[in-house]
């Protein structure tokens, strides 16, 4: 799977990176600094990173939601970046507030 760019951000029309695919960067912050972003569950996190044998050093949800589950709980876009600065979008989470 290649890197999802602000190229293809731009031609989609909205993000729509595909589940843990990288994304550059620039994307990783724009998101970042999308109204104050909301913490990634802590659970969630560690199980992302079992599933995915990745380490992340900064987790977070987009700090506007995006869809409710079932129960009615705010789901955000999320992502992750790892010690070598790869960015990842980690999907429509709940956040840890």
């Amino acid at each position: 799977m290649s890197i999802y760019t602000m190229k293809d951000w731009n031609k989609d029309g909205e993000l729509t990176p595909q589940l843990f695919q990288e994304v550059e960067h620039e994307i990783y912050s724009d998101m970042y600094c999308v109204l104050p972003p909301y913490p990634l569950e802590e659970v969630t996190k560690e199980i992302l990173e079992s599933q995915l044998g990745i380490k992340f050093i900064q987790t977070f949800c987009v700090g506007e939601e995006y869809d409710q589950d079932d129960d009615g709980n705010y789901l955000y876009k999320s992502f992750g970046k790892t010690a070598d600065g790869k960015c990842f979008y980690l999907g429509l989470r709940r956040s840890e507030y």
